[in-house]
């Protein structure tokens, strides 16, 4: 399961927890009726309610985050990583990529199969596993979920999309095709839409970070890292 498909279930079991609930309820009410008092003059039945599914709740930020974006930032250093992809013909080939961050960013596992790279901001991963919490992150992701990529999507397309807060198509980064701000899964995704590999689907390279961090200076430090990390990004493929 990826790391936002656990948002999703989560959602999904309050739901649940809910229909259940309400029809325990209703039954408790017919029967007390039925002991207390006449039986009702019949009526059309009415259609059972059903409770909307909840909303995504806005993520939190750990105070600590906020505390070290006031800091000054450290050196930025190269990182790198290896993926491996196909192309047309069916040669296989391991992809290479580098890129420059600061040290204030640490590469933490996801456990999330779509994300080929997380690196978490003065942080080890442990707040990762907090669904409560949005631990400020820079993510490479291969394969976006719906939620973030498709509203993107029309704006490429000339619509409107009511999460996305900002959209500007981007000319002066060979990989990047736009930019854009996206609100889902109650947290901010500041991305870039970007072609990596042999194929056109679509990526993004982008950070997530709480929405209590707009405007303030660790969403900066987020966006100006995604910046850095995109106009610097290399690959280099290899044939298998």
């Amino acid at each position: 399961m990826g790391f936002f498909d656990k948002l999703i279930k989560a959602a999904k079991t309050v739901s649940d927890i809910m229909d259940n609930a309400n029809g325990n309820n209703q039954n408790r009410t017919q029967n007390t009726s039925a002991a207390t008092t006449p039986a009702p003059v019949a009526q059309s039945p009415k259609p059972a309610s059903r409770p909307a599914t909840p909303k995504t709740a806005d993520k939190k930020t750990k105070q600590h985050y906020f505390d070290f974006a006031n800091a000054q930032p450290l050196a930025e250093k190269t990182f790198t990583g290896t993926y491996f992809d196909g192309d047309e013909n069916g040669n296989d080939y391991q992809i290479d990529y580098s890129f420059m961050a600061t040290e204030d960013f640490q590469e933490v596992d996801s456990g999330a199969a779509e994300i080929d790279m997380m690196l978490c901001f003065h942080g080890d991963g442990e707040d990762i596993l907090e669904l409560s919490y949005c631990p400020p992150s820079i993510i490479i992701c291969d394969a976006p979920e719906k939620q973030v990529i498709n509203p993107v999507k029309k704006c490429l397309d000339g619509e409107s999309a009511d999460n996305v807060m900002m959209f500007m198509k981007v000319s002066d980064i060979p990989i990047a095709s736009c930019k854009a701000k996206v609100k889902a899964f109650g947290q901010i995704y500041y991305l870039y839409v970007v072609k990596r590999g042999l194929d056109d689907h679509m990526q993004y390279i982008g950070a997530c970070y709480g929405v209590d961090a707009v405007g303030t200076a660790l969403e900066q430090r987020m966006v100006d890292a995604v910046d850095t990390v995109v106009r610097t990004y290399n690959e280099t493929p290899k044939k298998c």
